[in-house]
């Protein structure tokens, strides 16, 4: 698994969308990075958060609900 490159994050109508760049394992890598951003948000709000994945050429979106 690599480095992850934060491209961006947006803030749209009630979601979050957190971009990263790089390739990576999607077995192991994308579980673990869905958690890792899950647990971030999840840890600063009282709220449980949704997380879908994304992928858009060589960019993931994770939007968070």
């Amino acid at each position: 698994m690599g480095v992850l490159a934060l491209v961006g994050v947006r803030f749209v109508a009630g979601r979050t969308i957190v971009s990263i760049r790089e390739a990576f394992d999607e077995e192991v890598g994308m579980p673990m990075t869905k958690g890792i951003i899950r647990g971030l948000f999840d840890s600063v709000g009282r709220v449980r958060h949704s997380i879908n994945v994304v992928r858009r050429n060589s960019q993931y979106d994770f939007i968070i609900s």
